[in-house]
């Protein structure tokens, strides 16, 4: 039988557009009028006329403004003449709080380690921007006394350190309460040795191998500071009552307990 030369494939050139870079999403949106722009198209749909009265722009921006943000795709003209964002517009404002967050707070990120933080929870650090930047140690110290003593429910806590609130009588007090007292703590320093031979504690304890963060959650306060890079532990954090601020604080400190090693009985 004759062998017939096989035809080479004809490769053919995709009728796809090339992938858009981030970093021309980020020109888009570094305009602070355009940003304000579909933020406003996320809350409601808006002719051009209101658009420019709402974020006092001439019509002749304003118009710049919708061409160039239709063109990025982030918003779309309505048949009627409305604006409104798209789902891919809405989608980038759902995802950027964390950029704004870090932004906004970039001095104190730019000398601290976050290494140690699992990729979902950097993802969602933009859920701890309705907190507030405490830098003063002493201040700090005096809310999370504070903050100890207006404890209801539970009490969750991540220190470097096995630090006298571990042992101090509020505790035992709030304790004698029902208050769920949790505690994460170098696993190095387990068992506590301040602790008489055969006492019980007033708090669950359990060690980690390293401490990423100061964190304290409560059922209705949090706080949290992130390590200094080189240096040795401050108390320079974000303090917070917002519900996401509070369940971005829960669920870290959950995530390393689940992983922490029970306290060693003296």
């Amino acid at each position: 039988m004759c062998n017939l030369p096989q035809e080479r494939p004809v490769r053919r050139r995709s009728t796809l557009a090339p992938p858009e870079k981030v970093d021309k999403l980020f020109l888009e949106l570094s305009s602070e009028s355009r940003l304000d722009l579909l933020r406003e198209l996320e809350a409601k749909e808006l002719r051009m006329g209101e658009l420019a009265r709402r974020l006092r722009l001439t019509a002749t921006e304003a118009t710049r403004q919708l061409k160039r943000m239709t063109d990025a795709l982030l918003i779309r003209r309505l048949p009627q003449g409305a604006y409104t964002a798209t789902t891919y517009g809405r989608l980038v404002l759902q995802l950027s709080p964390s950029l704004e967050f870090v932004s906004r707070h970039r001095e104190y990120f730019t000398t601290r380690d976050l290494s140690q933080l699992p990729h979902p929870f950097l993802n969602r650090i933009g859920e701890l921007s309705q907190g507030t930047l405490h830098m003063e140690t002493m201040e700090t110290i005096v809310t999370g006394e504070q903050l100890m003593g207006r404890v209801k429910r539970y009490f969750w806590a991540m220190v470097p350190g096995p630090g006298s609130e571990l042992l101090g009588p509020t505790v035992h007090e709030q304790r004698l309460r029902g208050v769920d007292f949790r505690f994460a703590v170098p696993a190095e320093l387990l068992p506590l040795k301040a602790l008489p031979p055969g006492a019980e504690p007033d708090f669950k304890l359990r060690g980690l191998p390293q401490i990423p963060a100061i964190l304290a959650a409560t059922d209705a306060e949090g706080f949290v500071s992130f390590p200094p890079i080189g240096g040795r532990w401050d108390y320079a954090g974000f303090y917070g009552k917002d519900p996401t601020f509070l369940q971005w604080t829960r669920d870290l400190f959950l995530h390393f307990w689940e992983q922490g090693k029970r306290a060693p009985t003296l």
